[in-house]
Protein backbone atom coordinates (compact mmCIF):
# COMPACT_ATOMS: atom_id res chain seq x y z
CA UNK A 1 0.00 0.00 0.00
CA UNK A 2 1.17 3.48 -0.78
CA UNK A 3 0.93 6.10 1.94
CA UNK A 4 0.02 9.72 1.29
CA UNK A 5 -0.92 12.84 3.20
CA UNK A 6 -3.58 15.42 2.39
CA UNK A 7 -3.60 18.62 4.43
CA UNK A 8 -6.68 18.93 6.62
CA UNK A 9 -7.48 15.20 6.64
CA UNK A 10 -6.08 13.22 9.55
CA UNK A 11 -5.49 9.51 9.93
CA UNK A 12 -4.76 6.71 7.52
CA UNK A 13 -6.34 7.27 4.12
CA UNK A 14 -7.45 4.87 1.42
CA UNK A 15 -7.91 5.88 -2.20
CA UNK A 16 -9.44 4.08 -5.15
CA UNK A 17 -10.98 4.75 -8.55
CA UNK A 18 -14.73 4.55 -9.06
CA UNK A 19 -16.25 2.22 -11.63
CA UNK A 20 -19.79 2.73 -12.87
CA UNK A 21 -22.27 5.59 -12.76
CA UNK A 22 -24.45 4.76 -9.75
CA UNK A 23 -23.31 7.85 -7.84
CA UNK A 24 -23.46 10.22 -10.80
CA UNK A 25 -23.54 13.22 -10.88
CA UNK A 26 -21.85 13.47 -7.44
CA UNK A 27 -19.11 10.94 -8.20
CA UNK A 28 -18.47 9.76 -11.74
CA UNK A 29 -16.75 6.72 -13.26
CA UNK A 30 -13.00 7.30 -13.23
CA UNK A 31 -13.03 9.69 -10.26
CA UNK A 32 -10.77 8.79 -7.36
CA UNK A 33 -12.20 8.93 -3.86
CA UNK A 34 -10.12 9.58 -0.76
CA UNK A 35 -11.49 7.86 2.35
CA UNK A 36 -10.77 7.41 6.03
CA UNK A 37 -11.84 4.46 8.15
CA UNK A 38 -14.96 4.67 10.31
CA UNK A 39 -13.98 3.37 13.74
CA UNK A 40 -17.49 2.99 15.18
CA UNK A 41 -20.98 2.64 13.73
CA UNK A 42 -22.02 5.56 15.93
CA UNK A 43 -19.90 7.80 13.64
CA UNK A 44 -22.20 7.16 10.67
CA UNK A 45 -24.21 10.16 9.57
CA UNK A 46 -27.36 9.45 7.57
CA UNK A 47 -27.24 10.26 3.86
CA UNK A 48 -23.49 10.93 3.74
CA UNK A 49 -21.27 9.08 1.26
CA UNK A 50 -19.31 6.04 2.44
CA UNK A 51 -17.47 3.10 0.93
CA UNK A 52 -18.97 -0.08 2.35
CA UNK A 53 -16.65 -3.08 2.10
CA UNK A 54 -17.87 -6.68 2.19
CA UNK A 55 -16.05 -9.90 1.31
CA UNK A 56 -17.69 -9.70 -2.13
CA UNK A 57 -17.41 -6.06 -3.20
CA UNK A 58 -17.03 -2.38 -2.34
CA UNK A 59 -20.01 -0.06 -2.73
CA UNK A 60 -19.73 3.72 -2.67
CA UNK A 61 -23.19 4.96 -1.70
CA UNK A 62 -25.14 7.25 0.56
CA UNK A 63 -25.73 5.35 3.78
CA UNK A 64 -28.70 5.31 6.14
CA UNK A 65 -28.16 3.22 9.28
CA UNK A 66 -31.12 1.00 10.25
CA UNK A 67 -31.48 0.70 14.02
CA UNK A 68 -33.25 -1.91 16.11
CA UNK A 69 -35.31 -1.18 19.23
CA UNK A 70 -32.10 -1.07 21.30
CA UNK A 71 -30.75 1.69 19.03
CA UNK A 72 -28.09 -0.65 17.59
CA UNK A 73 -27.27 -0.59 13.86
CA UNK A 74 -28.39 -3.86 12.29
CA UNK A 75 -28.48 -2.97 8.59
CA UNK A 76 -27.39 -0.25 6.21
CA UNK A 77 -29.60 1.20 3.49
CA UNK A 78 -27.35 1.97 0.51
CA UNK A 79 -28.63 4.66 -1.84
CA UNK A 80 -27.32 5.70 -5.24
CA UNK A 81 -27.42 9.34 -6.33
CA UNK A 82 -28.36 8.06 -9.80
CA UNK A 83 -31.68 6.82 -8.42
CA UNK A 84 -33.33 6.76 -11.85
CA UNK A 85 -31.11 3.81 -12.87
CA UNK A 86 -30.28 2.22 -9.52
CA UNK A 87 -32.57 1.13 -6.70
CA UNK A 88 -31.54 1.43 -3.07
CA UNK A 89 -30.85 -1.81 -1.19
CA UNK A 90 -30.14 -3.01 2.32
CA UNK A 91 -27.07 -4.82 3.62
CA UNK A 92 -26.88 -6.73 6.90
CA UNK A 93 -24.22 -5.15 9.12
CA UNK A 94 -22.83 -8.66 9.76
CA UNK A 95 -21.72 -8.81 6.09
CA UNK A 96 -19.80 -5.53 6.34
CA UNK A 97 -16.04 -5.87 6.85
CA UNK A 98 -15.16 -2.16 6.85
CA UNK A 99 -16.76 1.25 6.32
CA UNK A 100 -14.81 4.20 4.94
CA UNK A 101 -16.00 7.81 4.96
CA UNK A 102 -15.51 9.44 1.56
CA UNK A 103 -13.68 12.67 2.39
CA UNK A 104 -13.12 14.00 -1.12
CA UNK A 105 -12.99 13.07 -4.78
CA UNK A 106 -10.38 13.76 -7.39
CA UNK A 107 -11.44 14.06 -11.02
CA UNK A 108 -9.12 13.47 -13.96
CA UNK A 109 -6.50 11.56 -12.01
Amino acid sequence: KERFYIPGIKGTLDAFHIKGNSMSPTIKAGDMVICSAVESLTELKANEVYAVVTSQTVWVKRVQPVLNLSNKTTHLNLISDNHLEYDSFTVDIKAVKKILKVKLKLTGV
